[in-house]
C-alpha cells in the first residue's frame, strides 16, 4: 500500500513540478539536464501588461469573492449550528447545492441569471457567480469549526452581560479563528 501511495504521489506531482523545472530554463525549449537557471520566462509574463491586468483583476475578485463568501458562510453555519432549526438538513443540503450541479450547467445559468438582470460583462455580475461557487466550500469548513467551538463559552459570555453580537465578536470568531482564515484561503484559490 505504501509503494502504491508513492506511486499515485510521483504521479499527481509529477507534471507540477514538471512545469516548475521548465519555467527555470533560459531556452525556448525544454533540454535535461538543466545547464543554467533563468528567470526569462517570469520576466516575458510580467511584461506583458494583458497577463498582469489579468492577474490583478483575479485576485482582487478573488479576495472579494472569499470575503464575502467567508462572512455570508460564517453567519449561515453559525446559525445552522447553533439554532435547532426543523429544516436544518435541508437547509445545509440547500446551500452546498451548487456542488452537485456540473460546471458546465452552472456556468450557463448563471449567464442566464446576469443576463436577465443586466449584469453581463460587469464585475458585479462576476462577483455574484464566484460567491455562488465558493460559499458551499466555506459553509461546510465553518460548519465544522463551528461545531468544535463550545457552546458553554458562547453562554458563559451573555451571562456575564454582552450581548449577541459582542459575544460573536469577542468569544466565537476568535476561537474560530483558524476555520474562518481556513475558509477564506480556500475560497480565495478556489476563485482565483
Amino acid at each position: 500500500m505504501r509503494a502504491f501511495n508513492a506511486a499515485m504521489i510521483v504521479v499527481m506531482l509529477a507534471p507540477i513540478v514538471l512545469v516548475v523545472w521548465i519555467s527555470f530554463t533560459p531556452e525556448a525549449f525544454f533540454r535535461v539536464p538543466l545547464d543554467s537557471f533563468s528567470l526569462r520566462w517570469y520576466r516575458e509574463a510580467l511584461s506583458y501588461p494583458d497577463f498582469v491586468n489579468a492577474f490583478v483583476l483575479s485576485a482582487k475578485l478573488a479576495a472579494l469573492a472569499a470575503l464575502m463568501a467567508t462572512a455570508l458562510s460564517f453567519f449561515a453555519a453559525y446559525g445552522l449550528v447553533r439554532y435547532r432549526l426543523a429544516g436544518r438538513g435541508f437547509l445545509l443540503g440547500f446551500f452546498t447545492s451548487p456542488l452537485v450541479v456540473p460546471a458546465v450547467v452552472f456556468g450557463i445559468a448563471m449567464l442566464q441569471f446576469v443576463n436577465r438582470i443586466g449584469l453581463y460583462n460587469d464585475l458585479i455580475g462576476l462577483l455574484i457567480a464566484h460567491v455562488v461557487v465558493v460559499t458551499p466550500y466555506a459553509i461546510r469548513t465553518l460548519h465544522a469549526t463551528l461545531q468544535a467551538v463550545p457552546e458553554e463559552m458562547e453562554w458563559a459570555a451573555m451571562v456575564l452581560g454582552a450581548t449577541r453580537l459582542r459575544m460573536l465578536g469577542r468569544v466565537t470568531v476568535p476561537l474560530a479563528a483558524r476555520g474562518i482564515v481556513t475558509a477564506f484561503l480556500f475560497c480565495f484559490l478556489l476563485s482565483f
